[in-house]
C-alpha cells in the first residue's frame, strides 16, 4: 500500500470514530431530554398560571403552591405570579432575611398582594384554608389604631405570626398537596437516578463497543501498518538491488565510454593516418600522370624517330630543334591541364550544359557532323558520343591527341585554322570551341571566324567558351596562370565580333561562379557590386547562330 492508499485508511477510521461518537451524543441527549422533561413537571403548574399577562384574565392559584419549595423559590414563584415579575435584588436580600427570623411565608404572600404593585395585578390566590382566618386577622389588627393598646396588638401580631410559621413548618408538610409534590419529587429521583443509571449503563456499554471498536481498528491497523511494513522492506530491498545493478550499469556505462572514447580516439587517429594516404595516393597519382604523360611524349617521339629513320636520316637542323622543344611544351600543357583544368568527370560536367543546346539543334540539322577545335583530352567529345551525336575535333598538342585517341575518339592532330581551309562550304552543322580563342592572335580569331561562317550550314550553331574577364580576379590573375594565354576577351567585344560576322541569335552564358563561402559577407548594395567583381562568373559562353539562307535566323 503506497502512501495515499495509508492516508485514505486512516480517514476511514477516523470517519467511523465520529460516527459511533455522534450515535452516543445523540443517545445521551434524548436521554437528558428525558430527564428535563420530568424535571420540569414539578413547576409546570405554576409556569401555566404565571404566564397569563392579562390580570382580568388571571386564573386563582391555590396558595400552597406557592409555599412549596425552599426560600429562595418562594420568594421567585410568589413574586412571578403575584407581581408578575422577577424579584429583584433588594427585595429578595429582605424576604430571605425576614423568612430566616422566623417570619410566616403567608404573611410575605398576604404582604405582597395586598401591596399596590400587587392590586395593581390583581392576583388571585385561594386555597388559604384555616390560615385566611389568621392572615385576616393579622391584617385586621395592623390596620386597627390602637394607640393605648399598642403593646397588646403587637403581641397580638406576633402571636397570629408565630401560629402561621408553625402551621407552616408543622401541619403545611402533611398537606395533600405537599405529599403530592413529594411524591412527585421522590418519583422523579428514581426517575432521574433510573434514568441516570440507564444513561451510565449506555453510556458504559457504548464506550465498551466504542473501545471495542476501536481496538478492533488499531488491530487491524496495526496488522496493515505490519503488512505495508514488511511490503515497504520487500521494496527497499528491490531498491538496494536495484541501486546495485544501476552501480553495475553505470560502470559498465563508464567503461564503454572510455571505450569509446579510446575507440573515437583511435579512429580519428586512422581517420588522420586515411587522409595522409590520401594525400599519398594523389600525389603517387599525380606523379604517374605525369610520368604516363611523359611516357606518351616519350612513345610520339619515338614514333616520329622511327618514321624518320625508316625514311633517310635527316640532318637535325636548329629549327628541327625548336620542334623538338615544341614537343616537349605539349608535354607540359597537358600536364598543367590536369593540374588546373580539373579532373575528366568534373569537366565533362561542366560541359554537360551544353548538350540540350546540341540535342535540340541536331533534331533539325540532320546527320552532318559537330567539329570540335582545340579539343584537348576530349572531354566535350566523349560526352557526345555517349549521347550518340557523331562528332570530331582537331588539336595542335600531339599528347592529347594521342590520349584522345587511346579513348577511341575521333581526335586529329591539326591545326583548326588550317582543317577550317581544307573543309567545303557548308560541311558542319556545329562548331564548338572551349577556352582556345583566348590562345590567338586577333588576326587569326578573325580568320577563323571566317572559315566557321562558311563551312557551316544556314542556322548552323556555334559555341564558344572563354574566361570572364569581367570577374576582376580572373581578368587580373588566374588569367595568366596560363603561359600561353595572349589577352582575355570580354563578352561584348565577343559579341560585337559575332555580330560583325553577322551571326544571329547570340546569347551570353555567364559560368561557374565562386562558392557562396568564398563571397563577403553581407547583401548591402556596396557588398553584393564587390562580390559580383572579385566573386562573379569566372567563364562566359557564347551561343550564336550561322545565318539562315532566306536570312532570318531560326
Amino acid at each position: 500500500m503506497n502512501d495515499k492508499e495509508m492516508d485514505e485508511a486512516f480517514r476511514s477510521i477516523i470517519r467511523r470514530v465520529r460516527h459511533t461518537a455522534a450515535s452516543v451524543e445523540k443517545e445521551l441527549t434524548n436521554d437528558r431530554q428525558v430527564i428535563n422533561k420530568s424535571s420540569e413537571l414539578h413547576g409546570m403548574r405554576v409556569r401555566a398560571a404565571s404566564n397569563h399577562h392579562n390580570p382580568v384574565l388571571r386564573v386563582a392559584v391555590p396558595v400552597y403552591e406557592l409555599l412549596y419549595g425552599d426560600d429562595a423559590a418562594f420568594i421567585h414563584k410568589t413574586y412571578q405570579y403575584v407581581l408578575q415579575r422577577e424579584v429583584d435584588e433588594g427585595g429578595l436580600k429582605n424576604y430571605l432575611s425576614r423568612l430566616k427570623q422566623g417570619e410566616s411565608r403567608l404573611l410575605i404572600v398576604r404582604e405582597l398582594q395586598d401591596s399596590a404593585e400587587g392590586k395593581a395585578q390583581r392576583a388571585q390566590i385561594n386555597s388559604w384554608g384555616i390560615s385566611s382566618y389568621l392572615v385576616r386577622l393579622h391584617a385586621l389588627l395592623r390596620s386597627i389604631p390602637m394607640a393605648r393598646l399598642f403593646f397588646v396588638r403587637n403581641i397580638a401580631c406576633k402571636v397570629i405570626a408565630k401560629l402561621l410559621h408553625f402551621y407552616e413548618k408543622k401541619r403545611l408538610p402533611k398537606h395533600p398537596l405537599f405529599l403530592l409534590n413529594d411524591f412527585a419529587n421522590s418519583k422523579l429521583d428514581v426517575l432521574l437516578k433510573t434514568t441516570e443509571d440507564k444513561i451510565t449503563r449506555q453510556l458504559h456499554d457504548n464506550t465498551s463497543k466504542l473501545e471495542q471498536k476501536i481496538q478492533q481498528q488499531l488491530q487491524q491497523l496495526s496488522e496493515h501498518l505490519n503488512s505495508q511494513n514488511e511490503h515497504l522492506a520487500s521494496h527497499k530491498e528491490w531498491l538496494l538491488n536495484h541501486n546495485r545493478d544501476i552501480e553495475q550499469l553505470t560502470k559498465q556505462a563508464h567503461c564503454q565510454k572510455q571505450e569509446q572514447i579510446s575507440t573515437e580516439d583511435n579512429l580519428s587517429k586512422l581517420t588522420s593516418h586515411l587522409d595522409n594516404l590520401k594525400n599519398a595516393v594523389a600525389d603517387q597519382g599525380e606523379r604517374i600522370s605525369l610520368s604516363r604523360q611523359d611516357t606518351l611524349y616519350q612513345q610520339y617521339h619515338l614514333r616520329q624517330l622511327l618514321s624518320e629513320i625508316k625514311g633517310e636520316m635527316p640532318v637535325v637542323t636548329p629549327g628541327e630543334a625548336t620542334r623538338y622543344l615544341d614537343e616537349y611544351l605539349d608535354a607540359y600543357y597537358i600536364a598543367f591541364e590536369d593540374a588546373n583544368r580539373g579532373t575528366l568527370d568534373e569537366i565533362r560536367q561542366k560541359l554537360s550544359i551544353y548538350l540540350p543546346y546540341i540535342t535540340r539543334f541536331k533534331e533539325k540539322s540532320g546527320e552532318l557532323p559537330l567539329l570540335d577545335i582545340g579539343c584537348g583530352r576530349g572531354e566535350w567529345l566523349g560526352l557526345l558520343q555517349d549521347a550518340g551525336i557523331s562528332a570530331y575535333g582537331v588539336d595542335m598538342n600531339g599528347v592529347m591527341v594521342t590520349v584522345g585517341q587511346e579513348r577511341g575518339l575521333d581526335v586529329r592532330h591539326e591545326d583548326g585554322l588550317a582543317h577550317l581551309q581544307k573543309l567545303p562550304d557548308h560541311s558542319l552543322s556545329v562548331i564548338t570551341s572551349f577556352h582556345v580563342i583566348e590562345h590567338l592572335p586577333f588576326a587569326v580569331l578573325f580568320s577563323v571566324l571566317i572559315e566557321i561562317k562558311r563551312v557551316l550550314i544556314p542556322g548552323g550553331l556555334l559555341i564558344l567558351e572563354t574566361p570572364n574577364p569581367e570577374n576582376v580576379l580572373v581578368g587580373s590573375h588566374t588569367f595568366y596562370h596560363d603561359f600561353t594565354h595572349r589577352n582575355p576577351v570580354t563578352p561584348s567585344a565577343l559579341t560585337f565580333l559575332l555580330t560583325y560576322h553577322n551571326f544571329q541569335n547570340i546569347e551570353v552564358l555567364r559560368l561557374h561562379p565562386y562558392p557562396e563561402e568564398a563571397k563577403v559577407p553581407g547583401h548591402d548594395p556596396l557588398t553584393e557590386r564587390v562580390n559580383g567583381h572579385l566573386c562573379g562568373p569566372q567563364d562566359f559562353a557564347m551561343i550564336a547562330y550561322q545565318q539562315e539562307r532566306a536570312g532570318k535566323p531560326e
